[in-house]
Parts: C-alpha cells; structure tokens; sequence
C-alpha cells in the first residue's frame, strides 16, 4: 500500500485530462534528458507522450478493484480477555478513514493523498486470538509493560471517487508479535461480500462535498463543514436519505439531554447543519447546560434568552435562536422540520428548535442542486 500504486489504480476512472497531465509532469521530472531536446518539436514530443502514456498504462493494467494490498502498522492493544479469548486493538485511525500521501514534485493534476474509507474498520475491534499462545508470549517478553503488537491488514480498494477518495474493505487481518512476523498471533477473515459492506455503509458515496471546514466554532461536539469521520460512533442513529444532486443526504438524530436532541444532517459526507431541539420542556439543568454552551460556544449574551428570535451571522455562517423551549412553549415559528431527512420526514413534529447553524456555502450549495 503506497502513494504510486493507488496513484496507478486511480488511472482507470480518472479523465484523460488528468492522466495526460501526470503523464507529462513524470517525463518533465523524470526523463527530463528525454523531454528538453524535443519540447519545441510537437511531432517528437507527441511520440514521446505517447511512449510513456504506455508505459503507465501497461504499469496501471496490473491494478483492479480486486488486487490485494497490503499495509501493516504497528499498534498497541487496550485488553485481552483470556476468558472469550479477545484481544481488542486501540483504533489506530481517525475514525473510518486513512489518508495516504502522494510523493509529488509539481502539481501533475493528482491529490496530494488519496483517502481510504474502510467500510469495515470494526473488524479491528475484537480478535479471536490463541489465548495459550497469547499469553505465552506476553509472558516471554522482558517488559510484560509493552502492549506493542503489529497488525497487517489486506484490503481491495473497489472504487475510486470524487477524485480523491477510495472505498476500502479489509478481507483479512493477520497479529503478528512484531514487524518481523515470526510469530501469527492472529488471523481474522471477513465473511462479508465487498459490495454489501460498502452498499450498506454511510460513506458509501464518498467524500463528493469539498467545501472547507469552518473551525471558528464547535458546538455540542460538532464543527460545520467538518469531514464525517468516525462513521461507527453514530451509524445507530442516522438515516440514508434524499440525494441533493450528486451529494447524499444523511441525517442523524441523537438525545443530546434528558428532553433535548442533537439533529446533523450530513450532505456529501461533510457537516451541513447542526440542529438543537426540545423534545418536551426542559428541566432546569438542560436550560443551564444548553444557555452556557450557547454563551461560550457561539459567543452570544445572556440578554438573548429574553428575545423570542434571534437571528446572526458569523464566519460565512447563519444562526437562529429560539427562546420558547426555555419557557415551556410552543409556536409556529420555533415547532422544528426535518428538511432534508427525504419525503418520510419531510413533516412538522413536536419537537421546538432551539438552536440551527448552517454555513453561507452550503445554502449556496444547496440552492444550486435544487
């Protein structure tokens, strides 16, 4: 698993644009002897193109969507339960995705790193291990302190989209004691078909949404803009929706308090919008955790909570704030819709929004795919 090889298997859905572009940039780079005697002679520079345009094809034919790829890292384990004999590794990621950089001299039209997005990163999670053997060779070791391990996973990279981002399956995973590999501690497979786990997860689209993170500001955990990353933390309580043009919809619904829930709603994989809303009336310790969030995280004043709406702008982003769910009512104005969340709950509800953020860019983004 590196940069050059994924940059080779990209090559079959990237446009021709880009790979003539590559293609030029590795003879400018590489075979520049080659490249400056004929740059002004288009006849010899065309054959020369075409030279290594094969060149890269024929390197590229030996990469598919099944071709098995290696990639090992060293990483620590959190526990091992001798009784069921399960050895769980610490996530070594961040969430579900890994970025693999691109060794690059010029700009050659290519990302600077492909993202993998495993479908099915919960296979390190829970080992099945030799629980004997295990043990004996946590006992061998001089300091019985060191939890270090190394972990080799095989994986096919189906799909490539938006440019940038891979769909990734691990199929197997094999435990060694270290990066020699003298000793398998442990070997998982996965039972699954590639195409059911990557149909049947979040990301399954991709990354298709570019638009940039806005860190200004994070409120209740959540950043506008923010890439999806850790998919498994709140797959339980997100529904796949409606397309907006080529981005998928997402929304998840979460309890935030004991009255209160947490709405994101996901376009193309990035945060679109983050809702706070009022189930039923608030107790007195959710209107002091939600007003001092509201205080500190989105820089408002206490005043606030004397207005029925305020409404402000701040770092290309929109907010709206209603102060009914803090005095145990209910209007028109403040009774919360699910707008994106697709036609089943495209519908008024009971529940009062207290706080939505949205950013300039995605209402732009969104009148644009209408």
């Amino acid at each position: 698993m590196n940069g050059q090889n994924l940059t080779l298997l990209s090559f079959k859905d990237v446009a021709h644009e880009d790979f003539d572009k590559y293609v030029l940039n590795l003879i400018q780079t590489q075979h520049s002897d080659e490249y400056y005697p004929v740059r002004k002679d288009p006849k010899k520079l065309k054959a020369l193109i075409k030279k290594y345009s094969d060149k890269v094809k024929e390197s590229a034919s030996k990469f598919t969507g099944q071709t098995h790829f290696r990639w090992g890292h060293r990483v620590s384990y959190e526990k091992f339960d001798s009784n069921q004999s399960l050895l769980t590794i610490r996530n070594f990621l961040f969430g579900s995705s890994k970025a693999v950089p691109v060794n690059k001299s010029l700009d050659d039209g290519l990302p600077s790193n492909f993202l993998l997005l495993i479908a099915n990163i919960d296979m390190i999670e829970n080992i099945k291990i030799d629980s004997e053997k295990f043990q004996s060779f946590i006992d061998s070791r001089e300091n019985n302190k060191n939890k270090m391990l190394y972990l080799e996973m095989i994986l096919v990279l189906p799909k490539f989209q938006n440019r940038d981002n891979f769909q990734a399956v691990i199929k197997e995973i094999n435990v060694y004691d270290s990066s020699k590999k003298k000793v398998l501690l442990a070997n998982r497979k996965e039972p699954a078909q590639t195409s059911d786990l990557i149909n049947d997860w979040m990301l399954s689209d991709g990354y298709s949404n570019k638009l940039i993170g806005i860190h200004a500001f994070s409120f209740l955990g959540y950043r506008l803009q923010d890439l999806l990353r850790d998919v498994n933390a709140i797959k339980d309580y997100c529904d796949k929706s409606q397309k907006l043009g080529k981005h998928q919809v997402y929304v998840c619904s979460r309890p935030y308090g004991e009255n209160t829930m947490i709405v994101i709603t996901f376009i193309g994989g990035i945060v679109a919008k983050i809702d706070l809303v009022a189930k039923s009336e608030l107790s007195q310790k959710e209107k002091k955790v939600v007003a001092q969030s509201i205080m500190t995280k989105l820089g408002q004043s206490k005043s606030i909570f004397n207005e029925t709406k305020v409404q402000w702008s701040k770092y290309n982003s929109d907010f709206v704030f209603y102060s009914d769910a803090f005095f145990g009512q209910k209007s028109e104005a403040s009774k919360y819709t699910y707008s994106f969340a697709g036609s089943e709950k495209q519908k008024e509800t009971d529940f009062t929004l207290i706080v939505s953020m949205i950013s300039q860019e995605t209402k732009q983004l969104i009148e644009n795919n209408k």
